[in-house]
């Protein structure tokens, strides 16, 4: 059903199935890629400084924008074969894990 409504849709927008029962729905070339890189550039931050974190075929994009990319251990194998990368699954905390292996607590 979702690729059915994926296919009806107007030229100016676009869908993508990023898990079974998620339809994504957007203005054709907007992404999350296409925010990141808009947020980036207004303040002047390259996109090999930008760490990327996700587990669906949505990230794709973003992960081909970013400097780094970390999948959890239960992305989608697309996902995960194309991450820099991988973390722990996402209910073993593997977003705060990621992010305490980059930017880990100072003392002091």
């Amino acid at each position: 059903m979702l690729r059915r409504i994926a296919a009806a849709l107007p030229a100016e927008l676009t869908a993508q199935i990023s898990n079974p029962t998620y339809l994504e729905v957007t203005c054709r070339g907007v992404d999350k890629a296409s925010a990141v890189r808009s947020w980036c550039a207004r303040r002047g931050i390259a996109a090999d400084a930008v760490v990327a974190i996700g587990d669906g075929p949505n990230d794709l994009g973003l992960f081909a924008f970013a400097g780094s990319s970390v999948a959890p251990a239960n992305a989608r194998p697309e996902v995960a074969a194309t991450a820099t990368w991988m973390t722990r699954a996402n209910d073993d905390d593997g977003v705060a894990w990621a992010l305490s292996v980059l930017a880990p607590e100072r003392e002091g």
